[in-house]
């Protein structure tokens, strides 16, 4: 039988520590550099999953079957991670540093407070 933590608990083995959630939504071929970038700072959590959506640049233009198709929603990868408020400005570098291309799509990166449930 295993114990499952609640966010109360979490916030209570912080010792006082504000906790802060990072969303980065990126492009799947940045993932590996963007785990490596974060494991550093200690996360106390972290996932990801398949994401689809667009920004600014609305769609893309896809090669199918020998024809264009307009696509409108484009596949990401959300990225979330839970880590101490401290650690938060070096997270953004990391993510950051680790995704930017330059180019239009490179993802966005939203940042909230974790609160227990």
């Amino acid at each position: 039988w295993q114990e499952v933590m609640s966010m109360e608990t979490i916030s209570q083995n912080t010792a006082g520590k504000t906790l802060k959630h990072l969303v980065a939504y990126i492009r799947p071929a940045q993932l590996a550099a963007t785990l490596a970038a974060i494991e550093p700072l200690k996360p106390r959590a972290i996932s990801y999953s398949e994401a689809r959506g667009y920004g600014r640049q609305k769609s893309h233009l896809d090669q199918y079957r020998a024809g264009e198709e307009m696509l409108s929603f484009l596949p990401k990868i959300r990225v979330m991670i839970d880590l101490d408020a401290g650690s938060l400005d070096a997270a953004v570098e990391a993510v950051t540093g680790a995704c930017r291309t330059g180019s239009m799509g490179d993802g966005k990166i939203l940042v909230m407070d974790a609160q227990a449930v």
